[in-house]
């Protein structure tokens, strides 16, 4: 998958899913609505429901009215790459993730109905795409397993998914802490994969560390089945992106940066050393002659970290109270 700039680190990806309900038209506009509201990625769900599900359950009939050809998965693809935006599925059986291979997607999402389902894990692997891995469901060994097995295929690289597979996700199920979790666990890139209403979880999970945010999009949150109700529509997308895209600039660098503007405020600001009663020529510096005061401009005055070592010693000359002391006043 492409990097992100410089200027922003978060990847979000507008899960359409089967959204389109089956209709490329649908999904084709749903892609464009996407790279409007500023997603940097689009996912599909590429599922044959005659090799993933068994007739007559209700999985079956759903991906079976929302089944994409070949030829208009591509044309999504190509419409996805046209916009800037990168394409990408889930597959669940050998011939599906060929046939996407040969589309060139930017990666292949494991999701996590499929974490456990390591021979499929083994042969994404083997495509040499980056995998992203939800991990709803699982307990820590099985998303060990799961890495162990698409590292041993030689996988191009990995990231992770924290995920409640929960539709929608009640807020006491969310543990949003898991996403430091599993960045300390297994030392991969860390995302989060929101079933929750609205966008405020998606957020949080940026602040709790997530590089990837996966959210579900539609066109129409109203609509019956499928996963229009916990999906959000292109304005509430858009909103949410500039949101992430703010808090990423308000979140900064892991590292203690102090900006131009910051530090032209540190003469006004700061404490410094300042002689609070009249001192005589040859008086010594006492406890009660210094203080620590701020002093609206530094003019090279001495900080407090040297009050201890001038304690003691003596005016070259008088210093009248109020002065800001420097090194000349004393001996």
């Amino acid at each position: 998958m492409k990097k992100n700039s410089k200027e922003y680190s978060v990847l979000i990806i507008a899960e359409i899913g089967i959204n389109h309900e089956g209709d490329v038209n649908v999904a084709k506009r749903m892609i464009r609505e996407a790279a409007k509201a500023g997603a940097n990625a689009i996912k599909l769900q590429t599922i044959n429901p005659d090799e993933n599900y068994l007739e007559n359950t209700l999985s079956h009939k759903i991906f079976r009215n929302a089944r994409l050809t070949k030829k208009e998965t591509g044309s999504l693809f190509k419409i996805a790459k046209k916009l800037g935006v990168d394409p990408f599925t889930t597959a669940g059986d050998f011939k599906t993730i060929d046939w996407v291979n040969e589309l060139n997607p930017s990666a292949f999402k494991i999701s996590s109905s499929l974490l456990t389902c390591l021979p499929i894990i083994k042969y994404i692997a083997k495509k040499k795409r980056h995998i992203l891995m939800s991990t709803g469901m699982a307990n820590m060994k099985e998303i060990e397993l799961a890495i162990e097995t698409a590292k041993k295929a030689n996988a191009k690289s990995i990231s992770l998914l924290h995920c409640t597979s929960l539709y929608p996700t009640p807020t006491n199920r969310l543990n949003l802490a898991t996403i430091s979790l599993l960045r300390e666990k297994f030392n991969l890139q860390v995302g989060y994969s929101d079933h929750s209403l609205g966008s405020d979880v998606a957020k949080l999970a940026v602040a709790a560390g997530a590089r990837i945010v996966e959210k579900h999009f539609t066109l129409d949150s109203k609509r019956k089945g499928f996963d229009h109700a916990i999906s959000l529509e292109p304005p509430a997308f858009k909103k949410m992106v500039n949101e992430i895209r703010t808090m990423e600039k308000m979140l900064g660098k892991k590292e203690k940066i102090i900006s131009r503007e910051e530090k032209q405020k540190i003469p006004s600001l700061r404490r410094y050393l300042v002689v609070k009663n009249d001192i005589k020529k040859g008086e010594k510096f006492t406890k009660d002659n210094l203080g620590f005061y701020r002093i609206q401009g530094n003019k090279n005055s001495l900080e407090p970290k040297y009050f201890e070592s001038i304690l003691g010693r003596r005016a070259k000359k008088k210093i009248f109270s109020q002065t800001p002391l420097k090194n000349k006043h004393f001996k």
